[in-house]
């Protein structure tokens, strides 16, 4: 009963942007969110040499998933293009669904 058995919504906010770095040891990306803080980290298991679709199909995917956990809502990534060859790559993140 109460605040107890509410679901409590994490401090982070939904992501808005993300960005995708690629580094000699691979890629990490930087994700901002609509409160202002930030997710980063490394693409696991995405070598350095791995082509720009699965770059960014990692990416997306691991947004996507932290989304749902933490929102419980779906989202997908719109990626902005760069010049060939890109080392890094910036997304727009728009909701597709409500909680």
């Amino acid at each position: 009963m109460g605040t107890a058995n509410r679901r409590r919504r994490p401090g982070i906010g939904l992501p808005r942007t993300i960005v995708v770095l690629k580094t000699p040891h691979g890629w990490r990306y930087t994700a901002v969110t609509t409160a202002g803080g930030m997710l980063c980290g490394s693409l696991p298991h995405v070598p350095a040499g791995a082509a720009p679709a699965e770059v960014r199909t990692a990416a997306a995917t691991l947004l996507q998933d932290v989304t749902r956990d933490l929102h419980g809502r779906s989202v997908t990534v719109h990626w902005n293009d760069l010049p060939d060859p890109a080392d890094s790559w910036t997304g727009t993140v728009h909701v597709l669904s409500d909680p």
